[in-house]
């Protein structure tokens, strides 16, 4: 420390210096002490006694430090610079000295810092609390605007709080601004890469106060992976987690490792990629036998990979490096995620039932996560988890009652705690757009839009555009929905248009079936027969649009043909609903060719499973197919255009109350199998008035 003789001594040279300098008395000069940059210093004046010649030697400065090499550079620099150069820095830092002016530097040391972020402590505490609102809760985080003000003052005022720089990124993947996120943290990583060293003894034997940590290699193309992912770009992603994974391994990092290949399995489902042993996403390998078979080797790497991780419930002692309670917890959060994963696989394949080593994992891995303490809310995330998957199950299964009352409960039990704000996830918005689907199946479409308007409320676009999408995804699905049972294709046009970049598949299904109500069919089966469709799922429903688009125009051939694929899908799935689609497409299919008999003895055996796991869609679409069947066979069809009737009331359906009426007349004719003037009279002015209000034919084999 100094003394306050030489405290003043050098306070009196600078002050000097710099008023000469001001004054233009003075050049700028560049002028370091020996010892700085030669690491040597000579005999102190006060020693009488020779020094050893090991005392000649001070340890100040290693050769390989950044300050030496800093300091040289800089000499260099100086010495290279011509005689005009110099004059030009000394007049620069001349008008700078007079300036009257005060630079923004000093007036921010001058300025009182908020208490949140009044030392490096509370800026960390802060920037983990917003982290943590921003990604359960954003609408309790503060506004982005402020949060980057005050990110703008950390850097400014602690330099040493590198987290600012990931708190940036996060605001700007909230602002979608991908690469200024991708910017933001590339610089927390490169400044975490370095950390002062903790042991004074390591310090002295290195020379070093600063220690390099290679922990940036391995978990920085895990974040900026799921940056990519996020955005659209998930070949980017694959490559930067294959990155991650391989840097795991050279390091040695069971927990980056496991991260790592639950992210890489992450994307690939996004891409209905390798990781389900399905074909290759990119269409320039697909006829390349060798990249085909390394594709191939590296898919049962990864899928052991991920298996390996759902069946690992104990972590080693070198996964729990730092922190074991931390770290364990990490662990079994990581291990519910890998067996996650493998639920998501089996739903994707339409295999619910299917028994396998991790056959525990929807009551043990998923729907709870056994920990001690739940301070960073995992368990809580992975039991959303389940019941947002669970619903979307249901949803895939034609369980719509059980997905109502599956979404209410986890939005009825989405409760404030101590610990953690009131979520406002995926998760629960996943299960938000499941109810409304729920309660559009059983045509309670005001109910539906209520819902819909209240999760905008909670998910406004602005604050968690993320979640903001499934809502726009549902509200144009609905709204297409409607207005195509109301023949307004305008509208519904306009409606598949935002499902073209969000929901590819669904687009796909709506605008094919558009067309070939216009009149477009061969563009509407291009259209189905150009996309490409991994999912099991998915591929049923497009051989049944096939198939449906087939039969309502005439074209026999082809729709049995995509019917006998639909139905080799269906038969190795669990879906509860996948059997009686299709076959109730058969019927359809072979009623509009005059064979009622036939169509008659399939279709009713399809009724249980209709009433249990249909939409009011389908339903309506059955009874109208039975009553149609029963009447070409001369038998009494009301009771079926009764409940036909009932599924269609409010004018959900104005085209199939058309079709029902024109039943109607055709029985109460004076031909017909019941014949009464009055009721025919009646059922042809009801068809009048909807004819007037809704014009258009009924539509109903195209669905």
């Amino acid at each position: 420390m100094l003394n306050d003789e030489l405290d003043r001594s050098v306070y009196y040279h600078f002050t000097c210096s710099v008023e000469k300098l001001a004054n233009g008395e003075e050049q700028l000069e560049m002028l370091f002490e020996d010892s700085f940059y030669t690491a040597k210093r000579p005999t102190h004046e006060n020693v009488l006694k020779r020094e050893t010649k090991e005392m000649d030697m001070l340890t100040f400065m290693s050769s390989t430090s950044f300050m030496f090499v800093w300091i040289k550079r800089v000499m260099i620099q100086y010495t290279r610079t011509s005689q005009e150069g110099i004059f030009t820095l000394t007049r620069n830092f001349h008008e700078w000295i007079n300036k009257e002016k005060i630079s923004s530097i000093q007036h921010g040391i001058n300025v009182t810092l908020p208490f949140d972020i009044d030392c490096s402590v509370r800026a960390r505490q802060w920037i983990g609390e917003q982290l943590r609102l921003i990604q359960f809760c954003p609408s309790k985080a503060m506004p982005c605007s402020e949060i980057t003000n005050w990110c703008h003052i950390i850097r400014r005022r602690h330099r040493d709080v590198s987290e600012v720089n990931l708190m940036k990124a996060i605001v700007q993947i909230q602002l979608q601004d991908p690469p200024s996120a991708v910017d933001s943290l590339k610089e927390f990583f490169d400044l975490s890469m370095l950390h002062l060293t903790e042991s004074a003894n390591a310090a002295l034997n290195t020379l070093k106060l600063i220690a390099s940590n290679p922990g940036a290699m391995r978990y920085g193309p895990i974040l900026q992976g799921r940056i990519c992912r996020i955005f659209g770009d998930r070949i980017s992603a694959h490559t930067l987690f294959t990155e991650s994974i391989q840097q795991s391994q050279v390091n040695v990092d069971d927990m980056c490792n496991r991260i790592a290949n639950i992210e890489l399995t992450i994307n690939e489902v996004f891409m209905a990629g390798p990781i389900l042993m399905r074909a290759v996403c990119d269409p320039s390998k697909k006829d390349d036998n060798e990249n085909n078979d390394n594709s191939k080797n590296e898919v049962r790497t990864l899928q052991d990979t991920i298996h390996a991780a759902a069946d690992i419930n104990m972590p080693t002692c070198r996964t729990l490096q730092k922190s074991v309670k931390e770290d364990y917890e990490l662990h079994a959060y990581l291990v519910s995620l890998s067996k996650f994963m493998l639920c998501i696989e089996d739903l994707m394949d339409g295999k619910y039932f299917r028994f396998n080593s991790t056959a525990d994992y929807v009551a043990v891995g998923l729907h709870r996560l056994r920990l001690m303490s739940d301070a960073q809310s995992k368990g809580r995330v992975v039991e959303d988890f389940a019941g947002a998957i669970m619903t979307s199950a249901l949803i895939q299964s034609g369980m719509y009652n059980q997905a109502r009352r599956a979404s209410e409960e986890l939005l009825v039990n989405n409760n404030e705690t101590k610990d953690c704000p009131k979520f406002e996830t995926e998760n629960q918005v996943v299960a938000g757009v499941n109810l409304v689907y729920s309660l559009a199946s059983i045509g309670d479409y005001e109910t539906a839009f209520d819902t819909i308007s209240s999760l905008k409320l909670v998910f406004p676009e602005h604050l968690n555009w993320l979640c903001s999408r499934h809502i726009t995804i549902c509200s144009s699905i609905i709204n297409f929905e409607k207005d195509f049972l109301l023949n307004q294709y305008s509208a519904c046009f306009e409606h598949v248009q935002v499902l073209s970049s969000l929901a590819p598949l669904e687009f796909v299904l709506r605008k094919s079936i558009l067309l070939a109500v216009t009149g477009k069919l061969s563009e509407a089966v291009l259209l189905l027969k150009e996309y490409k469709c991994e999912d099991v799922r998915g591929m049923m429903r497009v051989q049944m649009q096939l198939a449906t688009i087939g039969t309502a125009y005439g074209r026999y051939e082809a729709s049995e043909y995509h019917l006998e694929e639909a139905g080799k899908i269906a038969i190795n799935t669990h879906f509860q609903d996948a059997n009686f689609l299709v076959t109730r497409r058969i019927g359809s299919m072979l009623l509009t060719r005059c064979m009622p008999e036939e169509a008659y003895q399939i279709l009713a055996s399809l009724i249980d499973r209709v009433e249990s796991f249909g939409t009011y869609i389908e339903k309506a679409i059955y009874y109208v197919s039975m009553a149609r069947c029963l009447r070409m066979q001369g038998e009494d069809p009301r009771d079926f255009l009764r409940k036909c009737k009932l599924q269609i009331v409010n004018n959900r359906w104005p085209a199939m109350e058309k079709l029902i009426l024109t039943e109607l007349t055709i029985l109460h004719h004076s031909l017909g199998m019941f014949p009464d003037e009055n009721r025919m009279t009646w059922a042809t002015e009801q068809f009048s008035k909807l004819e007037a209000d809704f014009p258009g034919t009924c539509t109903w084999l195209f669905i």
